[in-house]
């Protein structure tokens, strides 16, 4: 079956995203392993952007079940360096649609390193795209909330948006200006 999508690439273009959605579809009845490798080969640049777009999906959905770090990191370093705006669209919607935790349960995908990596492309690093920072706010909410992360209030750092005030436990309240 995986044979048959890659040498007829040519051939069968608008039907191949089919086909790795029916693999998904497999993986989650328990019919065949779930592998997350298959989805990666086919999110890199050379392929039909349809069959990108379908794989980006698949993996974020995979990402949710197992709570793969390094398959979460692969797609925000797809979302950071394809030239693609379509594929980084999908990458911050797939997750948005299936985020890999919420603020309800503990996660070890919850990290400062991701809270970190999250905030400093949303406010800098998409300035010049709209849609792009929108999709990635809407994941930051889907994750987040409107509250601190609760991997950065574990750090010691607090921020109260209603008082505008930032605090760490080891001093006193500082006002942030306003």
């Amino acid at each position: 079956f995986i044979i048959f999508i890659n040498t007829e690439y040519n051939v069968f273009q608008c039907c191949m995203h089919s086909c790795l959605k029916a693999l998904r579809v497999l993986q989650k009845c328990g019919h065949l392993p779930v592998d997350p490798a298959l989805f990666k080969d086919y999110c890199f640049p050379g392929f039909f952007v349809d069959l990108r777009l379908t794989a980006i999906e698949c993996l974020a959905e995979i990402i949710k079940e197992q709570q793969c770090e390094e398959n979460l990191m692969f797609l925000l370093d797809l979302a950071a360096s394809d030239l693609n705006l379509l594929v980084r669209l999908c990458v911050y919607k797939s997750l948005a649609k299936y985020p890999p935790f919420t603020r309800k349960f503990e996660s070890k995908l919850n990290t400062v390193d991701l809270v970190d990596k999250l905030w400093n492309r949303m406010i800098s690093g998409l300035s010049d795209d709209p849609c792009l920072r929108n999709s990635l706010a809407e994941l930051y909410s889907t994750l987040y909330g409107r509250l601190t992360p609760p991997c950065i209030s574990q750090v010691g750092i607090v921020i109260d948006l209603k008082e505008k005030t930032a605090r760490t436990s080891l001093a006193s309240p500082v006002n942030t200006p306003q």
